[in-house]
Formats: C-alpha cells, sequence, structure tokens
C-alpha cells in the first residue's frame, strides 16, 4: 500500500461504524521500521490511534476497532503531529551526505505496518536502508553505487 492512497482516507469506528476523523499522516518507527500510528485529524484536535488498533486499510478507509483507539499523541509522536518531522516531502540523505531527493511516497504493508521502501522522485530506496527520521532528514545507509 502506498502512503498517498491512504492519506485523505476515512479512519471508521468498527464497533460503531462511525467516522471518527480522516488520516493526516503516519508515525513511522526508524528502527522498527514500520508505521506505529496513525495520524487522525490536524492541529490541536489530532489524535492517534496505535497500529495495534488498526483492523484494517483498504482503498475506502482505515478502519479501526473503536473510538476508544483514539488518544493523545505521545512525547515523540507530538514531532510528527507537531509537523516538525515531515514524512511525504522529508529530504532524505545517505550516511555519506549525499542527498537522494525529496519523499514522494512511502510504500507499506497493510496488515503489519511495516515499511518496504522510500520513494523519491529519483529512487525506490530500500527500507532496510532507513537509519533515522529527524526534523532535517530521513537518513538512509549509502547504497554501493554510491561514491564515498
Amino acid at each position: 500500500m502506498l502512503l498517498t492512497n491512504t492519506l485523505g482516507e476515512n479512519v471508521v469506528s468498527k464497533s460503531t461504524a462511525e467516522t471518527l476523523g480522516s488520516v493526516q499522516g503516519v508515525i513511522i518507527d526508524a528502527g522498527d521500521r514500520r508505521v506505529v500510528a496513525v495520524q487522525v485529524g490536524k492541529g490541536r484536535k489530532a489524535r492517534v490511534v496505535p497500529w495495534g488498533s488498526v483492523s484494517g486499510v483498504g482503498s475506502a478507509a482505515v478502519v479501526v476497532d473503536d473510538e476508544d483507539a483514539l488518544r493523545e499523541p505521545a512525547d515523540g509522536e507530538d514531532r510528527y503531529v507537531g509537523g516538525s518531522v515531515k514524512v511525504i516531502g522529508a529530504l532524505v540523505l545517505s550516511d555519506r551526505g549525499n542527498g537522494h531527493g525529496d519523499i514522494v511516497d512511502v510504500e507499506y504493508d497493510e496488515e503489519t505496518g511495516s515499511v518496504i521502501s522510500i520513494r523519491t522522485g529519483a529512487a525506490t530506496i530500500a527500507a532496510e536502508r532507513l537509519l533515522s527520521i529527524g526534523s532535517y532528514a530521513w537518513v538512509v545507509a549509502a547504497g554501493d553505487d554510491e561514491p564515498a
């Protein structure tokens, strides 16, 4: 699944069939290379749903267990929700300092949340190369074809 296909989709409670908001972003753990939460709404009203409470991601909606799954962003998550850490549009740098462009999409497994690849305008980078995510850039391990 591509993140750009998920952004803007309705978030629906499985228990009540009510719309809880729309997907405005995701929170990615660089170490585990997976989506750990989904951001619902924007600004001060933004909430997050832990990935464990997401029961399905499809072409029409993101379904969560129930509305109790929505919670305030925890420490660290507020960097994403507050906007200091970007996903789409973030700069990608190698650990050798070379730029790979800005992120145009992130491919992830809709069942597990595992990140499969990071797509920039110039390249598709395997998630295994992801080292860290920060407010300035995402850092990836240099590829074999990258100059030293």
